[in-house]
């Protein structure tokens, strides 16, 4: 069943963290901050028109390539996939970052740069954005009406989380806090929680855009890392601090409104 899955997989990463203990001092240096205002712009405007071809061409022209029977089984094993996976990477980066020293102060946290084992995981996530438009195209198969907050949302995280890789405290708790809220979320998805709950749940994806934003700012523009990111473009900088985090924040606290204050009679 499941429970044994998950605890396979956790015995498995147990495992996997003590093999990387003993090669993390081999290995490779990746510097992901290394990236231009051309590029953290070329990328997320590529990324948003893929968005738009995968659902709005594939997901709509391949409805009703599988019975309702099979395309509920192949949603439950993507939402437990999708809520594993992302612990996976928040246990794996919080050892990785915690070897590296940076929970030492909120400092090194803040300002030392994520190099080796800790940037080739805030890679992998930041590319497993690309993982989730596949939510949206089960909501399209299932015939469902897409929510703008959903498309917005989807459309733009991955361009999100590449434009943190100026700011090393938003690729750290961008991963640390949006994984934890994925894994809660997605096992959700599958297993659903108590009606009261989704509230809270909610809630958690409102609090790690308002965390992540009031990190960012501080870190860009209160410098207690010095003069480190001015070498970025006030573009990089304003898009991490404000631009998509504060759409994302609105967008949240607009649905949030709509569903649990406005009409929670009405709500799902």
């Amino acid at each position: 069943g499941v429970g044994w899955t998950v605890r396979r997989l956790a015995r498995k990463m147990a495992t996997t963290l003590t093999s990387l203990q003993l090669a993390t001092k081999e290995w490779p240096a990746l510097d992901i901050t290394n990236v231009s205002d051309w590029s953290t712009a070329r990328d997320g405007f590529i990324s948003l028109l893929g968005y738009i071809f995968v659902v709005g061409v594939v997901g709509y022209q391949t409805k009703g390539w599988c019975s309702p029977t099979t395309l509920k089984r192949l949603l439950f094993w993507h939402n437990v996939t999708m809520s594993v996976f992302p612990l996976a990477l928040v246990v794996m980066t919080a050892w990785s970052i915690w070897n590296d020293g940076d929970f030492g102060s909120f400092t090194a946290f803040a300002c030392n740069r994520p190099t080796g084992l800790t940037a080739d995981l805030i890679l992998t996530f930041e590319l497993s954005k690309f993982w989730e438009w596949v939510d949206t195209l089960f909501l399209v198969w299932q015939g469902k009406q897409l929510r703008g907050v959903h498309v917005a949302h989807h459309a733009t995280t991955y361009w999100l989380f590449r434009a943190f890789r100026v700011c090393p405290v938003s690729c750290k708790s961008g991963l640390l806090i949006n994984g934890f809220i994925h894994f809660i979320m997605y096992w959700h998805y599958a297993r659903p929680f108590p009606n009261f709950v989704r509230v809270f749940i909610t809630r958690g994806q409102i609090i790690q855009f308002l965390v992540g934003t009031v990190l960012g700012c501080y870190t860009l523009f209160m410098l207690p890392c010095g003069n480190t990111f001015w070498n970025a473009s006030p573009w990089s900088l304003w898009t991490i601090a404000s631009l998509v985090p504060g759409l994302n924040l609105m967008l949240f606290m607009h649905f949030y409104y709509q569903q649990y204050i406005k009409s929670p009679a009405k709500r799902e």
